[in-house]
């Protein structure tokens, strides 16, 4: 499972263009007092802020509690040296909780609870993922997520107010209709206001209409990103679908594309955005999707039109 997660952070870090050849470092002294363990980042990542036999390890909850894993996953309470989510006052107190729904303690870990949860969320005003979706991760275990179910979801989000993407037409909100286009600001400030294929396109082309069409494009780009990041596939392949619609950095949507694909157990998807893909985010996309059972061999399946 490590060796899967490592070439999932691999393909995110060259989609999102944040990894480089690591720099050579000093070797760092040897553990000796709890103050080392205070100052390490290992404290502030995950709480190991504790000295004990020489290494910095987790020792107390107010170690997880002045962790990153805390403010953002939720991970504040220490159980059998880790971090873990051991209430729900712990996840409601967390980022993951504004932000995408994840506010009850399972497992140790933080999870959408209800309807709820989604609602109150960022990606609820934001995306219109406001219902909680039951379904099997990829490793077989149970999730769920915010995920868009409604056409009045979508109305009231900031997707449909600025981009058009008004009406659930299945999988996500989308721009259905010319008049999903025209309550929209990029129809009244841009003239963006015909739809076609799930999208609003302008009736000419000009340098303000293409201006905000690349905005648009990173703008779809960034939430498949986010998408992809929280775990999100099923949203995270279609999001990266319309960024290449788009045409804006082509080659990191089939990334994001195909790896989604692949955690959806879609061999014919994975394969269409690999083939597509520059050489480099090929090789990602094997060693993420071979941990994953899935081989990358050409198919002669038609390209897919749509996402599932």
């Amino acid at each position: 499972m490590d060796g899967v997660r490592q070439a999932a952070f691999a393909l995110l870090c060259a989609a999102l263009a944040c990894c480089s050849a690591p720099a050579r470092r000093p070797a760092r002294p040897p553990v000796r007092l709890q103050a080392d363990c205070r100052s390490a980042r290992g404290c502030k990542s995950f709480g190991g802020c504790s000295y004990k036999d020489g290494r910095c390890v987790v020792g107390f909850d107010r170690d997880c509690a002045r962790s990153d894993g805390c403010s953002s996953r939720g991970a504040c309470t220490m159980r059998r040296g880790y971090c873990v989510a051991g209430s729900d006052r712990d996840c409601a107190r967390s980022s993951g909780c504004r932000n995408q729904g994840d506010c009850s303690a399972r497992g140790g870990r933080c999870v959408v609870g209800s309807d709820q949860h989604c609602r109150q969320s960022s990606v609820c005003r934001e995306l219109g993922w406001c219902t909680m979706w039951k379904t099997v991760d990829w490793d077989g275990g149970p999730r769920s997520y915010c995920r868009p179910a409604s056409t009045p979801g979508c109305l009231g989000s900031d997707l449909c107010r600025d981009w058009g993407d008004c009406t659930f037409d299945g999988t996500r909100c989308s721009a259905a209709s010319d008049a999903d286009c025209r309550r929209s600001l990029i129809c009244t400030r841009h003239g963006i206001c015909r739809a076609s294929g799930g999208l609003c396109h302008p009736a000419r082309r000009d340098a303000s209409t293409r201006a905000a069409v690349l905005q648009h494009s990173k703008h779809l780009l960034r939430l498949s990103q986010d998408a992809y990041v929280m775990g999100y596939h099923v949203l995270a392949l279609a999001l990266a679908e319309r960024s290449v619609a788009r045409g804006h950095r082509r080659d990191v949507a089939y990334g994001i594309f195909g790896a989604s694909a692949c955690y959806l157990k879609d061999p014919a998807k994975a394969v269409w955005a690999w083939q597509r893909a520059q050489p480099r985010r090929r090789r990602l996309l094997e060693r993420l999707c071979g941990r994953l059972g899935i081989s990358l061999t050409p198919s002669t399946q038609p390209a897919p039109r749509r996402s599932p």
